[in-house]
């Protein structure tokens, strides 16, 4: 691939950032090696409830200044949007650009997809989305100004880090470029819609977004007890703004925070006072109104939204950016409603946890005794984290938003709220799960998958991250429980003792809880997808709409039937685990075959099954493909064209000699219609028995020897000179015009060679002599797949499944018995998903096929 300039830039604009973290790191390992992160965090623990909530809120206010910006681009396009939707996407967008957006990619992204229905014109709403995130800057870049004439203090600051002039300077006239160029634009003519005034009054925006967010520091300042002005303590925060925007790092993280702390000593601050409020600022502006942004996307992000992403991707072309880049987060935006949920749900669980962890108020502590007997504070702690790993380890059954997960998801969050309050009057841990508890159950109808999947695998994941994050909490505890001489005397820290008791009886609730909600809550497990098999019902849709070669396998009462909402298509399955293995292709109007393989596989989904689709042909891999499944060839299907086949020529004599054999010795060729009877059905046993020697029935793709089944068809015989039938062959009506197949094809031992041969022969005559044009005469497993030394390993050892395991007998020879009748053949497939092994699937089938149907 060739190097070009764009190419260059694009991989600069990945690699820059990451290079800024890494000499972020090297210079933040010299200045913070002296700090102690445990002593920033007890200095926050000092700030009152009431001060702690005063931060929360002016840090919600400053993130809720960015609603202007959308509020003014919507009103110049004149979009008819409730001023309450617009807040909520603004700060979906605003809150994840935040915490994701690499030079707000994120944020323009999420408004793009979320504002898409409410515009006429989507290339236009791109234009000006883009045209409004550049004016993000202008606030700054005003600020900037104001701090290079002296009006804000950032003598300090640059004198200490003199490399931040120039950045300085040129953030300086950004705003003025920005109001200059929407002018000029606007006397050519190329101005957007509205652009002119908004330019303007996104600068004005703008300045109130950093206003408010300078505000928010100052207020926490103040609440740690800095005493610093106004004008100095905004200073430092531009001086920073501006190293973390030219970072492109999301929230200017590692580089906003290094300069703010070198900033904010030269003014007398303490450096773990310095590092309180770093880490108490992004707790307040990001991280809360992260937690609040996902319960919105939960809200905001409806199933129509998604489709409407997944349908038309129009995004990534109007941005033009990074290619991989874009990939991964339109992936992020297609699931963003579950994983929101999901990450809420982690989110809330680590919370639960660190406030396990942290030590409790003196006070608080006090009250406490007085009011609960000192075991049950002790259980309280033990089950408050047993509450807490669960919110982390449902989040998965969060995301695929099962019943289950939202009953066991409701009870951790109640028992989360109650031992909050147990363990030490945490009313603002307990107040944050209430209000979690109010989102899922407002959500609660999102929750209509009845179950997913669960393998030991995924038991084996839950027990590994259950193990890391008790191992964490214990060391970390343990350590902590080393230092309570610090703590003292505001602070009562838990002893190690303490801690391991809590581990060990999370270490044993957690499993029994988790198990015990499976079993009460995983209500599906008597239930079942489909209809039961139905010989009326079968035999009426096929006269109607018409099958296939497998159609008629569905009279072997073996099977559930799948219809189409529009009753024209029908899908066949059974059972087997967790997986539901589908006979052949859709049954029925081939123009709905799109719609019940999409209903039936989005039934599966609800109820938490996986799909395979055994024996399809070829001319439908295409519809499979575009559900996301990979392919493995079963063998080859044999058909003949009778209106063509004679035995005439040097290459059929042998042929002609078997024919012309069975004649001489008197063997009878008959064609008897159903229903046989008794006396017929129990010669043809005799046969059938002795044909299988002892050895078991199959069934789902194989007809087996059944007197209900066997009467559904004609059946063809051949009788020796006195009359003692020697071999037969059930025919099985395809159910497409002017075609016919065999079922069951069965012969005494002391049948003479050729028999086989015989019966074909005749059955191509009498298919002719009624007016069929196609004979199918079954299929022949593929002798050379799996044999290359390059095959996969998978293929190889499906192949061995298949030809070893799947019949009672080798199939080894059966394409080469088959191939002296010329006939046409066709693929036959097995569909499995990506995510599942190919040898583990075959097993799945070989075992429904080794049960027999309804003996």
């Amino acid at each position: 691939m060739p190097i070009t300039w764009e190419r260059i830039l694009r991989i600069g604009k990945l690699l820059f950032p990451l290079l800024v973290l890494v000499i972020v790191a090297v210079q933040a390992r010299k200045e913070l090696a002296a700090l102690s992160v445990r002593n920033a965090v007890q200095v926050i623990k000092h700030i009152p409830t009431g001060g702690f909530f005063l931060a929360v809120t002016v840090g919600a206010l400053a993130v809720s200044t960015m609603f202007f910006y959308d509020f003014l681009m919507l009103r110049s396009m004149k979009a008819d949007i409730p001023v309450r939707k617009i807040f909520r996407i603004s700060w979906i967008a605003n809150s994840f650009n935040s915490i994701f957006g690499f030079g707000g990619l994120v944020g323009a992204g999420l408004r793009a997809m979320l504002y898409r229905p409410y515009v006429q014109d989507n290339g236009q709403l791109i234009k000006n989305i883009a045209w409004m995130t550049t004016a993000f800057i202008t606030g700054l870049s005003f600020l900037s100004f104001l701090g290079l004439i002296g009006v804000l203090d950032t003598s300090f600051v640059l004198q200490e880090k003199p490399w931040l002039w120039p950045a300085l300077i040129i953030f300086a006239f950004l705003g003025p470029v920005y109001i200059g160029t929407s002018k000029l634009r606007h006397k050519k003519g190329k101005t957007l819609t509205g652009e002119e005034g908004p330019a303007v009054l996104y600068s004005l925006a703008s300045l109130v977004e950093w206003l408010s967010a300078g505000m928010a520091l100052y207020v926490i300042l103040s609440l740690l007890g800095v005493d610093i002005g106004f004008r100095q303590a905004l200073g430092v925060y531009i001086i920073s703004a501006i190293a973390g925007s030219l970072s492109l790092i999301p929230g200017g993280l590692g580089s906003f925070d290094l300069i703010f702390l070198m900033g904010i000593k030269q003014h007398g601050v303490g450096a773990e006072t310095a590092l309180s409020v770093i880490l108490l600022y992004r707790l307040v502006y990001y991280i809360f109104p992260f937690g609040l942004g996902l319960a919105f996307a939960a809200f905001e992000m409806t199933g129509t939204t998604l489709k409407k992403v997944a349908d038309k991707p129009f995004i990534a072309p109007a941005l033009e950016t990074t290619g991989v880049l874009w990939v991964l987060q339109r992936n992020f935006f297609s699931k963003l409603s579950s994983w929101a949920l999901a990450a809420l749900s982690a989110l809330t669980g680590c919370i639960i946890i660190l406030s396990v962890l942290f030590p409790t108020e003196s006070d608080r502590a006090h009250a406490l005794r007085i009011l609960v007997p000192k075991q049950l504070v002790q259980v309280s702690f033990s089950l408050s984290l047993s509450f807490g790993v669960l919110l982390i380890l449902l989040s998965k059954g969060v995301y695929h938003q099962t019943k289950r997960a939202y009953y066991m998801i409701s009870i951790a969050l109640i028992g989360g709220a109650v031992f909050n309050a147990l363990k030490g009057i945490d009313l603002e841990e307990t107040s944050l799960l209430l209000i979690i508890l109010a989102v899922f159950y407002t959500l609660r109808k999102r929750f209509v998958r009845e179950r997913t999947e669960l393998t030991l695998v995924d038991a084996g994941k839950v027990a590994i991250a259950l193990l890391i994050i008790l191992y964490a909490y214990h060391s970390f505890g343990t350590w902590l429980s080393e230092t309570k001489n610090i703590f003292k005397p505001h602070y009562v820290v838990r002893t190690a003792v303490q801690v391991y008791r809590s581990t060990l009886v999370t270490a044993v609730f957690v499993p029994v809880f988790l198990l015990i909600g499976a079993i009460l809550f995983n209500r599906s497990q008597t239930k079942m997808m489909g209809q039961p098999a139905s010989a009326a019902g079968l035999q009426l849709f096929l006269e109607k709409h018409g099958g296939n070669v497998l159609s008629h396998l569905g009279f072997l009462g073996d099977k559930r039937f799948f219809f189409s909402s529009d009753g024209e298509a029908l899908i066949q399955f059974a059972r087997s685990g967790n997986r539901l293995v589908v006979l052949g292709d859709p049954s029925g109007n081939p123009l709905s075959f799109s719609k019940v393989i999409t209903e039936f596989l989005h039934e599966a989904d609800k109820f938490g099954y996986t799909c395979i689709f055994y024996q399809i042909e070829s001319k439908w891999m295409g519809l499979y493909h575009d559900f996301g499944y990979n392919f493995f060839k079963l063998g080859e299907e044999a058909v003949v064209d009778v209106s063509t086949f004679t035995l005439s020529g040097k290459k059929r004599a042998g042929l002609r000699a078997t024919m012309h054999r069975f004649e001489r010795e008197g063997y009878v060729f008959s064609i008897i219609p159903s229903p046989i009877t008794n006396e017929l059905y129990t010669q043809l046993k005799r046969v059938s028995d002795a044909w299988l020697d002892g050895k078991k029935e199959k069934g789902f793709s194989l007809g087996y020897f059944d007197l209900d089944y066997i009467n559904r068809a004609p059946v063809a015989t051949i009788a020796d000179e006195n009359g003692r039938i020697i071999a037969f062959t059930t025919l099985m009506p395809v159910y497409q015009p002017n075609e016919i197949s065999m079922d069951l094809m069965r012969y005494s031992p002391e049948a003479p060679n050729g028999i086989m041969d015989a019966m074909l022969l005749h059955l191509f005559e009498w298919a002719k002599q009624e007016g069929y044009q196609y004979f199918n005469i079954g299929m022949a497993p593929l002798s050379n797949v799996g044999i290359s030394p390059h095959s996969f390993w998978s293929e190889r050892v499906a192949a061995a499944i298949f030809n070893n395991v799947r019949y009672m007998y080798s199939f080894s020879g059966l394409r080469y018995f088959k191939e002296k009748y010329k006939p046409i053949w066709s693929g036959k497939y097995l569909a499995y998903r990506k995510t599942h092994s190919l040898p583990g699937t075959m097993l799945v089938v070989t075992r429904l096929i080794g049960k027999q149907g309804k003996h």
